[in-house]
C-alpha cells in the first residue's frame, strides 16, 4: 500500500532512488577535491582520477543503499499502520509533535542567545 502523490504517481521509485545515486555521485566532494590536489600536486593524475571515481562510486553507492533501506522500511512501516489502529492514529500526530519539538528548541535557543547578547 505504497503512499501516492496527487497525480497517482509513488513518491519514491526505484528511478528516483537510481538518480538520487548517480546525482550524490557527480556531486562534488571537499574530500575529493583535496585528494584530487594532492595527488596532482605529486605528479600523480591516474591515481588522482582513480580516486576521485571511487569517492563518487561510493557516494553513488551510499545513497542508493540509504534509498533501498528507505524504501523497504517504507513498505514495512505502511503494512504494519495498515494493520494497527493505534499506529494509524499517531501516525497523524507524530508531524505535529516533531514540529512542536522543533518550535520548541528553537525557542529555547533563541532564547539563550538573546540572553548571551544583552547579559553584560
Amino acid at each position: 500500500m505504497p503512499s501516492d502523490s496527487p497525480d497517482g504517481s509513488p513518491h519514491l521509485t526505484w528511478r528516483g532512488l537510481l538518480l538520487l545515486g548517480a546525482s550524490g555521485g557527480l556531486l562534488p566532494s571537499p574530500s575529493a577535491f583535496l585528494v584530487l590536489l594532492t595527488r596532482l600536486l605529486t605528479g600523480k593524475v591516474g591515481i588522482a582520477l582513480a580516486m576521485v571515481a571511487a569517492f563518487g562510486s561510493g557516494m553513488a553507492l551510499t545513497l542508493a543503499g540509504v534509498g533501498l533501506v528507505v524504501l523497504r522500511g517504507r513498505d514495512a512501516l505502511l503494512d504494519r499502520v495498515s494493520r494497527s489502529r493505534t499506529l494509524r492514529t499517531w501516525t497523524s500526530r507524530v508531524p505535529l509533535c516533531a514540529a512542536s519539538a522543533v518550535v520548541a528548541g528553537g525557542t529555547v535557543a533563541s532564547a539563550v542567545a538573546a540572553g548571551r547578547l544583552l547579559s553584560p
